[in-house]
């Protein structure tokens, strides 16, 4: 996780994701990261 938020801090994308196969969902407050299941990626998309 900590290796995404830095990346995130250093542009203008306003949202970062990074997916894996298992259940854990968690967001980093205050820098625009979330690590998330697959499958609550797909809810987000809508597909």
């Amino acid at each position: 996780m900590h290796n995404i938020s830095c990346f995130a801090e250093r542009t203008n994308i306003p949202l970062f994701y990074q997916v894996h196969l298992g259940s854990r969902d968690d967001e980093i407050s205050g820098q625009k990261t979330r690590v998330l299941p697959m499958t609550k990626l797909c809810g987000i998309l809508g597909v």
